[in-house]
């Protein structure tokens, strides 16, 4: 493989270890067709600066568990992932849902100020960030299945967020997270929801949920989670989530999320997708390995 191969998105020791480099576009990811010439987070620097505001955190300290045991302890990391796989016209064109995210959900609800509605803008970064996750974790050389049955799925996302199709392939769910101490007892629920929004090697706050099975179906339906401090949002292919016992038979119009109310089922439901709590803590924090150390 030359080395101009591999000075694309991906270009460092892990990246080489762990992802099909020569697989690897050489054109933007989202129109296909433009320069890859632009490098931009996974998960936006305002989400991961704010919470180590909301901290009181200088840096990110992570450790890994594998097969091996325990790597990685106690290493630091500054931002978040960042990759080189957008034209300038095609990181422009998120750029203008991130902001208006940043500007109407993320800063506002951080400051405790008034919340606008959730409008399609919004619908357009979460989905955006649903996409990169995606199509980021399909070049790893050992992946995930459940990301294979929804290859459709995430091929039309792209055309949604390029414009060449009008309709979206995700139901998009959302669940204030800072709310779960109302309907839990002796949960330090806004630090605990932090930490957890931190949790793997990149920072990255995303989780492709592993195969759900739903009423009905002979096969599991893969979920991806995205996680922004205490702001989570369930995304999946239309048309399933809405079969679980605890969601509502509301299901998102084109283009708008639905505010799922906490409640105790949605609860377990987070839970159980999490690993289960240890005497009221959920076991991810119990287990130092899993747990960002605040330094």
């Amino acid at each position: 493989m030359s080395e101009n191969n591999k000075s694309t998105a991906f270009n460092d020791k892990y990246y080489e270890e762990h992802f099909n480099l020569e697989f690897l576009p050489k054109k933007c990811m989202l129109c296909q067709s433009g320069s890859l010439n632009r490098k931009g987070h996974l998960i936006p620097k305002f989400i991961s600066t704010q919470i180590k505001k909301k901290l009181d955190i200088p840096t990110l300290r992570y450790s890994t568990v594998t097969d091996q045991g325990l790597i990685n302890e106690g290493r630091h990391r500054q931002d978040t992932l960042a990759l080189q796989f957008l034209c300038d016209n095609c990181e422009n064109r998120l750029g203008l849902a991130e902001s208006a995210f940043s500007n109407s959900q993320f800063r506002p609800r951080l400051e405790g100020a008034q919340i606008p509605d959730m409008d399609r803008l919004t619908h357009d970064f979460i989905t955006s960030i649903a996409w990169k996750y995606a199509t980021f974790n399909s070049f790893k050389k050992v992946g995930s299945n459940s990301l294979s049955r929804i290859e459709p799925e995430i091929e039309k996302a792209r055309k949604y967020l390029a414009g060449e199709q009008e309709s979206n392939p995700f139901d998009i769910y959302f669940i204030n997270l800072e709310r779960v101490s109302e309907v839990m007892e002796n949960t330090d629920s806004n630090r605990f929801l932090y930490n957890i929004t931190l949790r793997d090697r990149e920072i990255n706050p995303i989780q492709l949920i592993g195969d759900t099975w739903f009423p009905g179906t002979s096969s599991g339906i893969p979920i991806i989670t995205v996680r922004l401090g205490p702001l989570c949002y369930i995304i999946a292919p239309s048309g399933h989530l809405h079969l679980l016992r605890c969601m509502p038979e509301e299901r998102p119009s084109p283009h708008n999320i639905v505010e799922l109310e906490v409640t105790q089922d949605i609860i377990n439901l987070l839970i159980s997708l999490e690993g289960g709590f240890i005497d009221g803590i959920p076991s991810r924090i119990n287990n130092p390995a899993m747990e960002y150390e605040m330094r």
